[in-house]
């Protein structure tokens, strides 16, 4: 039995004793009715989605098919918004503050809510208590690429590359702390050689410059792009349809299954039913064709689900990686 009813009987029961109880009732009806008001109403504008990485890569373009489809189901335009920087997490910074009534989105890593709280010594922003879970997408294995000019053609032979060639073997990533950062430490302390990790805003600038010959090596989530490229490893625990002759790291010896794994957020507050009808259209998305085609075209390999399974997915990937980061001793200022 709702609150308000409760209290209409008892009104009822015992007469009207004061106006404090006909106000203590208006202010129950009026809970009661504004969030399904709220819901019914939403989105009457246009929504921002930040996306916590520059245009061009892989995170971004899962972004824009899933707005393109998303905006249609609800009725208003979704507007893209890069914010690249420091793995995601300036993004997330500047999603905290924003109004929490479901017109300011983030698309980020799964990091970006959880184990940044351990990357960071310190961090503008709580991953828990100032940001709102909406769904989780999905993960895009990593992929470990080398320079075309580099004279190795396997995993065994970077390794023995490096290792007669010691400090020299230099490694992008999309930012410090992100998975491709994480992967490449991990691997390179259990094979016991020295990279000199170089940190981008985003992985298109990484393969850019593997590309032209100003680094040796590049680790980010999978592109159609990397199909025509030297890679070398998929960090999953099965090899990618997209890259049936790249073996994974765990076919290699090294336990690495992480991948750059992507879910929607808003501020904490956003009222849970709009959160809900935002997780109800990306979800039939994710379903549908669209999303079909994007784990056909970038190996996305779909979640979807509740905002609680979204935070029980980036608790469980924080619980396997916050180990790593530490081992490693990977931290940021």
């Amino acid at each position: 039995m709702s609150m308000m009813r409760v209290m209409m009987m008892q009104l009822r029961r015992g007469g009207v004793r004061s106006m404090g109880a006909w106000a203590a009732l208006a202010a129950a009806s009026c809970a009661a009715s504004s969030g399904i008001a709220m819901a019914q109403g939403f989105p009457s504008r246009a929504i921002t989605m930040a996306v916590g990485y520059p245009a061009g890569g892989p995170t971004d373009g899962v972004a824009r098919m899933l707005a393109n489809d998303v905006s249609e189901r609800l009725g208003q335009n979704i507007v893209i918004e890069n914010k690249g920087g420091a793995g995601g997490s300036l993004a997330a910074g500047a999603l905290a503050k924003s109004r929490p009534d479901g017109y300011n989105l983030l698309f980020a890593s799964a990091g970006t809510y959880s184990y940044f709280r351990t990357l960071y010594k310190s961090l503008s922003y709580d991953p828990v208590k100032d940001i709102a879970p909406v769904v989780m997408v999905g993960t895009i294995p990593d992929v470990l690429l080398v320079s075309p000019k580099l004279p190795v053609a396997t995993l065994a032979e970077l390794v023995a590359w490096a290792k007669a060639n010691p400090g020299k073997l230099s490694v992008g990533d999309s930012g410090a702390g992100t998975i491709p950062h994480v992967v490449v430490a991990a691997f390179a302390q259990h094979a016991g050689i020295a990279v000199a990790h170089l940190h981008y805003r985003g992985a298109a600038s990484s393969v850019t410059d593997l590309l032209g010959g100003h680094i040796e090596a590049a680790a980010g989530a999978y592109i159609p792009q990397y199909d025509s490229m030297k890679a070398l490893a998929v960090s999953w625990k099965e090899r990618m349809p997209q890259l049936p002759n790249v073996p994974t790291f765990r076919e290699l010896g090294y336990d690495l299954t992480f991948g750059l794994s992507i879910g929607l957020a808003a501020p904490a507050g956003t009222p849970a039913d709009v959160i809900a009808k935002i997780n109800s259209a990306v979800n039939e998305f994710l379903k549908g064709p669209r999303g079909k085609e994007i784990s056909g075209t970038l190996g996305l390999q779909i979640v979807g689900g509740s905002p609680a399974d979204m935070r029980a997915f980036v608790e469980n990937e924080a619980a396997q990686i916050e180990p790593v980061l530490k081992s490693a001793k990977i931290s940021i200022d």
